[in-house]
């Protein structure tokens, strides 16, 4: 998981500049889904260990470098965004939330026993330049599993590996009846079924895109100039540099966007 998407309706009215030079006349038009307390602190903790920050992030690297790996739990509360995050909640639920919100999360991982976190094993960090050695494709049936995908792009030269991109959908499962046990019944107790509380299960599921790591950038430009269906259906690609690029400018444009809001 990653980052809040929200839903945004925009129009746009722009006017062509006059003679005299004057900036167009912009009309913006938005409603906005206030992101949750949940998606806040999913967004930030997984800034935390993204790619950006955790390479230089001293802090975390040395805490789970003394922890075989894992970050303690507790910790979390010492970084002032997530106590802000979570500052309408008494100060012996904060860490509770922040660790339930953390179940949703695909590049953070949770130990069973809710003590450390740490980044997901199977998101590892790039390796020096991998964004100039990747492609990014996507328009893939979301239930294509990942060794059918290698067997597909396995003919082009240098594959590496492929990278599936998951998201996590929260289920709320019904609660349970549980009958009466027969000791009651021989006891003659009249005993009502114990019904459990609802129960949330956090479910991965493929976004449907993925990113294929070659050996050379050579070998990922050859690939992705020859890539253009997958079973018959056209493919969206990108170099993962152009990729990455396009959603920096696309958050950019939707800040900005914000900002106008505020200011008229």
């Amino acid at each position: 998981m990653t980052q809040t998407e929200a839903k945004v309706e925009t129009e746009l009215v722009e006017k062509s500049e006059n003679e005299n030079g004057n900036t167009p006349a912009v009309l913006h038009t938005e409603t906005e889904v206030e992101p949750t307390m949940e998606e806040k602190i999913v967004h930030q903790v997984e800034f935390y260990f993204g790619d950006a920050n955790l390479p230089h992030d001293r802090f975390i690297k040395l805490e789970s470098a003394n922890h075989d790996g894992w970050f303690p739990a507790d910790l979390l509360l010492k970084f002032n965004k997530l106590t802000n995050i979570t500052s309408s909640l008494p100060e012996e639920e904060r860490l509770k939330k922040i660790l339930e919100a953390l179940q949703g999360s695909v590049l953070i991982e949770v130990f069973e026993d809710n003590t450390k976190i740490r980044r997901n094993p199977e998101m590892p960090l790039p390796e020096g330049n991998a964004e100039t050695k990747s492609v990014y494709l996507k328009g893939f049936n979301k239930t294509e599993t990942k060794l059918q995908l290698i067997d597909h792009f396995k003919k082009y030269e240098g594959m590496d590996k492929v990278i599936m991109r998951y998201y996590k959908e929260k289920l709320l499962l019904p609660p349970e009846r549980k009958p009466e046990t027969e000791a009651n019944k021989e006891d003659g107790e009249e005993t009502k079924p114990k019904i459990t509380t609802d129960k949330i299960v956090w479910v991965k599921k493929f976004k449907g895109s993925i990113f294929i790591v070659f050996k050379t950038e050579e070998q990922a430009k050859a690939a992705l100039a020859d890539i253009t269906t997958y079973g018959g259906h056209p493919l969206m690609k990108l170099m993962q540099t152009d990729y990455v690029a396009t959603k920096k400018k696309s958050l950019l444009s939707h800040f900005h966007l914000k900002q106008y809001r505020y200011r008229v």
